[in-house]
């Protein structure tokens, strides 16, 4: 995990269109703006055009979990029907910008907690920053509660839990059963 750029949570206009008055975590869209147009090079030079009709999943854990949600808007933009998981993701915008990926990322928009993983509590709503699609919080590595569409408040009880951050390993996409049914 890259402790600088978590810690840079000075909040910078999101300048995409349609987003409107979004803001977002300025470590976390640094981040991804370094590799964007690696990314997005190869994946219409060699990914696209060899899997056409592929299904495209996007997803990550922590930074990486933020950074995947700036590429899912990119790829949903390149007209691909973008399926996003995330796995301890830390809120990387307000309210606006979380909206926004919610009208982008219509397919699959899961976002999975382990136990009392305290990252994704981070930054706080009291710094402006929100949570984007629906949390499913494991208790273990097989049972969850899947909480109402955009509900970002979960109860945690231990903010040290630091293991729990680093212990996602038993999840998978997989692993949430009947997605459908999360939608509220």
């Amino acid at each position: 995990m890259n402790w600088l750029e978590d810690a840079n949570f000075v909040k910078q206009d999101y300048n995409h269109a349609g987003c409107n008055n979004c803001k977002v975590h300025s470590g976390f869209i640094n981040c991804y703006n370094s590799l964007k147009d690696a990314m997005k090079s190869y994946l219409t030079g060699t990914m696209f055009p060899s899997y056409p009709n592929a299904k495209v999943v996007v997803t990550g854990h922590s930074l990486g979990a933020a950074e995947s949600m700036f590429a899912a808007i990119d790829q949903q933009e390149m007209g691909k029907s973008v399926h996003f998981y995330s796995y301890g993701c830390p809120r990387a915008g307000d309210s606006s910008f979380a909206s926004f990926f919610n009208s982008k990322i219509t397919a699959t928009n899961l976002r999975a907690v382990f136990k009392n993983d305290p990252v994704p509590t981070v930054p706080g709503h009291f710094l402006g920053f929100d949570h984007a699609g629906t949390e499913v919080h494991f208790t273990d590595c097989s049972n969850y509660i899947a909480y109402p569409y955009n509900k970002d408040d979960y109860p945690v009880t231990n903010l040290l839990a630091v293991d729990d951050h680093s212990d996602y390993r038993c999840l998978t996409a997989s692993n949430i059963l009947n997605e459908e049914s999360l939608y509220y």
